[in-house]
């Protein structure tokens, strides 16, 4: 992978706008080519940079991650995520799914996992954690446009652009209410998204 250090200033570049953008927005829906329809409230909350370098003061991590993650209004969500992609945070489920399956949102909890074999995996693990780890803690856009799409089954995952991923749990170091110990990551792979009725990204393709 070859990334020069003009193509991570142009990632810093797109990072910050889709932060900006979520931090603007009322309002976030999310689909998928899968089945994700997600709606949640974004009001008041804020947009963070994730970015593989920064200015000093800035959020730095790995050297070719780069998301812009926002929390919702944690009650606000509702709809279904259709998971497809990567799933991370715990040793036990981290890594590309072998059968798609569904989780269903009810007031920003989850009230059902469908019975697929990585549901299942996820119905397990959940049982063993705090009831706080079934809140829909994260609406994160991945942001990095200069690496490929194809799919890793790595954290990498979270930053490919054109993907965007959800997360349970923990939010409060994002901004959001939820301090429970666990954080889960689920990759929505070629995603749409629209914040107050404008589409920033349109089947994978990034629209800012």
């Amino acid at each position: 992978m070859n990334i020069t250090r003009e193509d991570l200033i142009e990632v810093r570049a797109l990072t910050e706008r889709i932060a900006e953008r979520l931090t603007a927005a009322s309002f976030a829906r999310l689909t998928n080519r899968a089945g994700t329809d997600l709606r949640m409230s974004l009001e008041g909350r804020q947009g963070i940079a994730l970015l593989p370098f920064g200015k000093k003061g800035t959020f730095c991590v790995v050297p070719v991650y780069a998301e812009a993650p926002c929390a919702p209004i944690e009650d606000s969500v509702e709809g279904v995520a259709v998971v497809d992609g990567t799933m991370v945070g715990e040793a036990s489920l981290q890594g590309p799914i072998e059968e798609s399956f569904e989780i269903h949102f009810k007031k920003g909890r989850i009230v059902k996992i469908s019975e697929e074999k990585d549901g299942r995996r996820l119905k397990s693990l959940l049982d063993t954690l705090e009831e706080e780890a079934r809140t829909f803690a994260e609406l994160g856009v991945n942001s990095n446009h200069k690496i490929p799409k194809k799919l890793m089954g790595t954290r990498i995952d979270n930053a490919v652009a054109g993907h965007v991923h959800i997360g349970l749990g923990r939010n409060d170091h994002i901004g959001g209410n939820s301090r429970t110990k666990t954080h889960l990551d689920f990759l929505v792979p070629w995603a749409t998204l629209r914040l107050d009725g404008s589409t920033i990204l349109e089947d994978g393709v990034i629209k800012i």
